[in-house]
């Protein structure tokens, strides 16, 4: 789950308060929800529960593995990082 953007909530509170480095900016993927990844649609029901426990990769950590595994030749040569998945849903 990619963050597109940041609303009043728990998550704009949290940044808020986080001290450099710690917050989540846009753009930041959610890679775990409550011990639950891999599964878009079940992380998004986890996001609904009282509480939530994130594992989050900042948007430069990310983009620099993607760029990291093109130079490995693991993506296809002039592939956007905007197109690679990074999650697969199951049904």
């Amino acid at each position: 789950l990619v963050i597109t953007w940041i609303r009043d909530g728990a998550l704009s509170t949290w940044n808020a308060s986080a001290t450099t480095g710690f917050d989540v900016p846009v753009e930041s993927v959610i890679s775990s929800v409550n011990g639950c990844s891999g599964d878009v649609l079940r992380m998004r029901e986890q996001l609904r529960e009282k509480v939530v426990v994130l594992e989050v990769v900042r948007p430069d950590r990310w983009r620099k593995k993607l760029a990291n595994m093109s130079k490995l030749s693991m993506l296809p040569p002039g592939s956007p990082l905007n197109a690679v998945p990074l999650f697969t849903a199951s049904s």
